[in-house]
């Protein structure tokens, strides 16, 4: 059990070991290398944004049909499925915390491949799974003795991120996550102003640093970090970096 054996190695060396899933990942809408669905959208293939391959006018501009196999969250199903997986593995595993990655993709409900707003209610439905989600690693935490963290990667805007869904203020008015990880394949503001925001909740920021969006390069990389620490994040988080001698 590779999760087993990752969470063993972590706690040999008194590190914290985060379980990450990706919120809507969309990789395996790909006709080119054969598709690739897991058995739960087979199943329930009403409950993705379309039952088969098809392109919309909005989304990725370079891979159109990409969003088609994206989980629509509107669905009450595709809520309740989530909440199941997270649920699964904060019972089964003895992880330090969770990390729900929001920006893989930030595709979450229909009308945002037709260029419509994404509404209130719709921010509601994600902010219900998210409270069904603390209250279940609140009770894992106390009946082990010790917390499940919930981190959550998102756009670097809190404006932007709520117009895809994602009313990230009101997850810190409630208290719903611990801490913040920012940005990936674009970033659409200095780093201080989601960190003003960390602060004001008393909630770590980390910068994510993509090499998607950096060159491979290890002098445009540091100056990124340095960037992102002088505006006061409280740690550096890659993504996508695979040279283990980099």
């Amino acid at each position: 059990d590779t999760l087993d054996t990752a969470i063993e190695f972590a706690h040999a060396f008194k590190k914290e070991l985060f379980w990450s899933m990706r919120m809507n990942d969309s990789a395996d809408s790909s006709l080119e290398g054969g598709l690739k669905l897991n058995p739960w959208k087979i199943d329930f293939r009403e409950n993705l944004m379309a039952t088969s391959h098809m392109s919309f006018p909005y989304g990725w501009v370079n891979r159109p049909s990409w969003p088609w196999s994206a989980m629509n969250y509107e669905n009450v199903k595709v809520r309740a499925h989530v909440f199941d997986v997270i649920a699964t593995v904060c019972n089964r595993y003895d992880v330090d915390g969770i990390e729900l990655d929001f920006w893989r993709w930030p595709v979450f409900f229909r009308p945002q491949l037709f260029g419509q707003p994404v509404t209130q209610a719709h921010c509601d439905m994600m902010t219900d799974l998210l409270r069904q989600v603390r209250e279940y690693t609140e009770m894992r935490g106390n009946k082990r003795g010790r917390p499940i963290l919930i981190a959550v990667r998102i756009p670097d805007s809190v404006w932007y991120a709520k117009q895809v869904g994602l009313d990230v203020i009101q997850w810190l008015d409630e208290d719903l996550v611990d801490m913040l990880i920012g940005g990936e394949y674009f970033q659409l503001q200095p780093w201080d102003h989601l960190v003003r925001v960390g602060k004001h909740y008393n909630t770590p920021v980390y910068a994510c640093l993509s090499r998607s969006r950096i060159p491979d390069d290890a002098e445009a990389f540091r100056g990124e970090a340095l960037t992102a620490w002088e505006a006061g994040v409280s740690g550096i988080y890659t993504f996508n970096d695979f040279n283990v001698d980099s």
